[in-house]
């Protein structure tokens, strides 16, 4: 089944150096800050962070099974999760290979952690972009729940090869490929699906790493038993 295709690239990241060094963990009037400074220009120069997203209808098969863009997925989270929704928004978000490619460049163990760190920023503008797209487009209104393969155990990492072959090609229009292990290259790359529902959802509901600096919603030690128990 064809799905219609958007590629969100061309913007300029909004990623500043007080935010580079704050990530890097490096305060501004240390040794290390003038480095920084250096990788941050000259990284961003070469970034080209981007996202591909797609619109897809879904078909519910039974109580843990869907079908979207043509793709088979057996998952109780994820049919649960699609009880009351017809389409969803797949998605993979990058930092972008141009600055993967120059960052691989770097013969310095300590620049390559810096740079690593640096392009974690640059993935997150492009999530910023494509939920900012995603909601103007799709969702005006009402909650805008993800959820992600990897994340939980109900939707493996190994359900990253279902949602790319939803689209005709992620490493054609964005560059982003799966390796035999499936993970994504370059290694700052997310992948997922955006979907309205009445409660809003994520996965971090579900997960008891309550440190994680990359929580976006509280842990509900109750949800799992009350909403996808059999």
């Amino acid at each position: 089944m064809c799905m219609q295709e958007i590629i969100l690239e061309g913007f300029k990241p909004e990623v500043t150096l007080e935010s580079a060094m704050k990530i890097c963990r490096v305060a501004p009037d240390s040794e290390q800050a003038e480095l920084i400074a250096d990788l941050h220009s000259r990284m961003m120069e070469v970034a080209r962070p981007k996202a591909l997203l797609g619109v897809a209808p879904v078909e519910k098969v039974d109580d843990e099974t869907v079908i979207i863009a043509g793709v088979t997925i057996r998952s109780r989270l994820v049919r649960v999760n699609l009880d009351t929704v017809n389409r969803v928004i797949p998605y993979v978000a990058t930092c972008g290979t141009e600055v993967d490619a120059w960052a691989a460049g770097l013969d310095d163990f300590l620049e390559q952690y810096y740079a690593d760190e640096i392009k974690k920023l640059l993935l997150g503008e492009a999530m910023r972009r494509l939920r900012t797209e995603v909601r103007r487009r799709f969702f005006p209104e009402g909650p805008l729940s993800a959820m992600n393969p990897g994340s939980l155990k109900e939707w493996p990492l190994t359900a990253q090869k279902d949602l790319f072959s939803m689209f005709e090609s992620v490493t054609g229009s964005i560059g982003v490929r799966l390796t035999d292990s499936m993970l994504m290259l370059p290694s700052k790359s997310v992948s997922g699906m955006f979907f309205g529902a009445k409660e809003g959802y994520e996965n971090c509901q579900l997960c008891p790493l309550l440190d994680c600096p990359n929580r976006r919603a509280p842990y509900d030690a109750q949800l799992y038993k009350k909403q996808y128990e059999r």
